[in-house]
């Protein structure tokens, strides 16, 4: 729930829905550097996430002999680590580094394991 739609239904005022429909000029700023590097960082991971999904089994195959069999294994092992991250780590994370800076170590540890296969 973002700041502006707390303010906006009265959650955070203390009104009793009587700020919808309101705005400030506050809320009608965009800090349009933000919006650009938040963009370039999803345009990597999409890229990069993009490319993962598509090469890594013919990888698998390719360079290590593995089978579907294998393949869908270590696919799985790769989901549950990452679906382990989102459970367990990413609240402590993203306090610490904040919403761009998770993105950004989302983009960075994509492209390292890119790297680190071929």
């Amino acid at each position: 729930e973002s700041i502006g739609l707390r303010r906006g239904l009265g959650g955070e005022d203390g009104e009793s829905g009587g700020g919808v429909g309101k705005s400030t000029s506050e809320d009608k700023r965009v800090s349009w550097p933000l919006v650009l590097i938040i963009f370039a960082i999803s345009f990597v991971y999409v890229v990069g996430q993009c490319c993962f999904s598509s090469f890594f089994p013919l990888l698998m195959n390719d360079r290590f002999g593995a089978s579907p069999r294998d393949i869908g294994v270590v696919s799985t092992c790769y989901a549950l680590v990452a679906l382990s991250f989102q459970v367990l780590c990413y609240r402590v994370v993203s306090r610490r580094l904040g919403l761009l800076g998770v993105g950004a170590l989302g983009a960075l540890a994509i492209a390292a394991g890119l790297a680190g296969l071929g």
